[in-house]
């Protein structure tokens, strides 16, 4: 009776061994991630309405990261898969104070509407990226559908677009969207400042557009 509890206490330790072994030997097989990081070239822009102009204002900076498994598939000339397996990690944020217009009251106004002394930063962090269902050819930009958080003014809110990876010289990807979005889903009022001749009212609905430009780390 000992003799088998100790056979089989020894079959046990060598299966917890082989188990270990070979999940030390995969975990060294697996090839580490690919990141890249947010450099000059960027832009970031907003257009929106108002009772007397149609308006823009922009951002030259966006900061941030994304890191993509080795296996992602970033080659533009082939064709996505269906599915992809492991997502990409996105972290970005703009400066409010960056988002400018070049008129001192119009920024002043949208600064204090997106409460940026208390909220200095716009965030946005990617939930899911899938290969998009549109056809493209081989050797033009890759094309997916997106679904993230971006939060504006402390608030944060569900965002789907379409997103175009595009491979440039020099290590870099552009990455490229748009998507409309509600001042009011982040609580903002759009802003109606009082002017001579009266109130100048301002759509709430905005559109979002950027070029991120990003550089792989080493």
């Amino acid at each position: 009776m000992m003799r088998r509890i100790k056979l089989y206490s020894v079959a046990m330790l060598l299966a917890i061994g082989s188990f270990i072994g070979s999940q030390a030997q995969e975990k060294g097989n697996q090839k580490p991630g690919v990141k890249y990081k947010g450099v000059f070239g960027s832009k970031l822009s907003i257009d929106g309405t108002s009772t007397v102009h149609d308006w823009t204002v922009t951002a030259k900076i966006i900061k941030g990261t994304i890191e993509f498994d080795a296996n992602f598939p970033l080659d533009m000339n082939t064709q996505l898969p269906e599915d992809i397996k492991v997502q990409p990690k996105v972290d970005i944020s703009i400066p409010v104070r960056m988002i400018l217009s070049g008129k001192k009251r119009m920024d002043e106004v949208m600064h204090a509407t997106m409460r940026r002394d208390k909220h200095p930063e716009a965030q946005y962090k990617l939930l899911s990226l899938k290969p998009s269902k549109k056809p493209r050819k081989n050797g033009t930009p890759l094309l997916f559908d997106s679904v993230g958080t971006l939060k504006v003014a402390g608030v944060s809110k569900l965002v789907k677009f379409p997103v175009k990876i595009e491979s440039q010289k020099g290590d870099k990807l552009k990455i490229s969207g748009e998507t409309k979005v509600k001042m009011t889903d982040f609580a903002m009022k759009p802003p109606a400042p009082k002017v001579a001749l009266g109130l100048i009212k301002t759509g709430d609905e905005v559109v979002v557009k950027f070029d991120w430009v990003t550089k792989k780390t080493k």
